[in-house]
């Protein structure tokens, strides 16, 4: 049979699905979402701050009027039949036309019935940040037998004549922020206000910071490091009597003279209280968030997400912030590296992953003209389109580009090395250009591997994604899709695009319509 159960394979709801695994319940939720057809009553709770009485309040909602039994867990408490539409929630991989680079933040809505005004006063109801949380269940559960399917946090409030709408976002809202917020304290200085530095993995020719111009003391992290194995002194690594004294508790150094040139250094980066400094793509995300973000190990993160990009690459990487870059942005820059994508599933909880081509013979869930609704093909992003023959992959950036100022004893090999950003790895297919002339260069990818073969087998691997013919295809099915996660292989067998034996596909965009009972799918193939 087609449709949410998979053709040859575990029922989602007991194999493979860690994000939903505790809404399997051999019952009523099982048998209500098997149904094509189902009876669907929603629950939605937000959290807002009330002005007038100075605390939090939970608003609650639902399509037909709800209240649950004296037994629930929540218990005697009504939920007012104001649900227009119970929600629509978007997550993509990537923004909008693109295939790459930043991951797209889920976003989404949820609409109430306002006909009678008895909502007007929302508007004294401060729920952006805050948590709203969406259950289903069939009409007459009781309220334990409903099932979270979407926990998200508020973007705000927007009024119309007969509507109040909630715009809704992933976790990601929360942390668009400065990613460090410790400033120097440095009244006598240049740095007062500034923030101190954060380095991640291994990072070569920093420029750290002078914070005691008297005692010649050096800062290049904010917090412990692993190592600070050279320090330059005009492009010169300092040796013998020369060697600076390390403080690598407090990632500092101490020069033994005043220096000639420019002082910069390598460094290998903090350790967040472990033993070692994390340098794969997945432990430093996940050190950062917990360090930065505020994000608990492991109940705010996906874990075997993170198992499975580790396995998929471990090569080690290197990122040095001296600035007030927010977390986000340096999430992109770390997920870029590695071809990959991150967002909260709809637990909260940070998921990551590396785009793959879809697995052949695997695929958790198959879908086929009984249950699509419409489905639609188009062309891959302009870059990447109409096929890809050549990738650039860059490796061991140099933090401080260095032309002049530079020591007589620095060699040739060195300068090149200082003179550059990064270095470049290529793979390319000169046959695919000769079958299609117009065959596509990406921009360079600005990664942050600190090996060249790294980089090298990372183009590789984006060569022999995109240098065959690739599609997007728009798959609208029947029924929600509770259980699909982004970068899920799918099958789809339809009638048209050569689809009719079936093509397995890789989920990039998934978007839930609460209203319609409906899913569709962004699904490279």
């Amino acid at each position: 049979m087609l449709g949410l159960h998979p053709t040859g394979s575990q029922p989602l709801a007991s194999g493979g699905y860690a994000e939903f695994a505790y809404l399997y319940v051999p019952g009523l939720f099982e048998q209500l979402i098997a149904d094509p057809a189902p009876a669907l009553e929603f629950l939605v709770e937000i959290v807002a701050w009330d002005r007038a009485a100075g605390a939090t309040t939970t608003l609650r909602y639902s399509m037909r009027g709800f209240t649950s039994g004296p037994s629930d867990s929540v218990a005697n408490t009504h939920y007012e039949g104001r649900l227009a539409s119970p929600f629509r929630f978007s997550q993509s991989m990537f923004q909008a036309g693109a295939l790459g680079g930043r991951s797209e933040p889920s976003f989404g809505t949820i609409r109430l019935i306002n006909l009678d005004g008895g909502l007007d006063g929302l508007a004294d109801m401060a729920v952006d940040g805050r948590e709203v949380t969406v259950r289903a269940g069939g009409v007459g559960f009781a309220y334990d037998d409903f099932r979270t399917i979407l926990s998200a946090r508020a973007e705000g409030w927007r009024f119309t004549e007969t509507e109040v709408e909630l715009a809704i976002q992933d976790q990601v809202i929360a942390l668009d922020r400065p990613l460090q917020e410790t400033l120097f304290d440095d009244t006598a200085g240049d740095l007062e206000g500034q923030p101190l530095p954060v380095a991640l993995g291994i990072c070569r020719n920093v420029t750290p910071r002078l914070v005691d111009a008297a005692g010649l003391v050096y800062k290049v992290a904010d917090g412990a490091v692993e190592a600070i194995p050279a320090v330059y002194d005009g492009g010169v690594a300092l040796t013998g009597g020369s060697v600076p004294t390390l403080d690598l508790a407090n990632g500092e150094f101490t020069l033994a003279a005043s220096p000639a040139q420019e002082i910069t250094c390598d460094v290998t980066g903090q350790t967040f209280g472990a033993a070692s400094a994390p340098v794969t793509a997945g432990a430093i995300i996940r050190a950062l968030l917990v360090e930065y973000g505020g994000l608990t190990d492991p109940d705010d993160f996906v874990p075997d997400d993170f198992t499975a990009v580790e396995a998929d690459n471990d090569a080690a990487i290197g990122l040095y912030i001296p600035d007030s870059r927010t977390i986000p942005a340096i999430l992109d820059d770390i997920i870029r590296t590695i071809g990959g994508f991150y967002t909260f599933d709809r637990q909260r909880r940070f998921s990551l992953g590396v785009l793959k081509a879809p697995n052949i013979g695997s695929y958790v869930a198959a879908f086929g003209e009984t249950e699509i609704v419409t489905l639609s093909r188009r062309d891959l992003p302009d870059e990447l389109a109409p096929i890809v023959w050549r990738w650039r992959v860059g490796y061991r950036r140099n933090w401080t580009v260095q032309t002049s100022g530079l020591a007589g004893a620095v060699t040739d090999e060195r300068r090149a090395f200082l003179a550059e950003e990064t270095r470049v790895q290529t793979a390319e297919d000169a046959s695919v250009r000769t079958a299609s002339p117009l065959a596509a260069e990406p921009p360079l990818v600005p990664a942050l591997y600190d090996g060249a073969a790294d980089a090298a087998a990372e183009a590789a691997r984006l060569l022999a994604l995109f240098g065959v013919p690739r599609f997007i295809y728009e798959v609208r099915v029947k029924a929600l899709g509770y259980r699909l996660r982004l970068n899920d292989t799918v099958r789809v067998t339809y009638g048209r695009y050569g689809l009719d034996g079936g093509r397995t596909m890789r989920v990039i965009g998934l978007t839930l319509d609460g209203a319609r009972n409906e899913t569709i799918l962004e699904c490279l193939a």
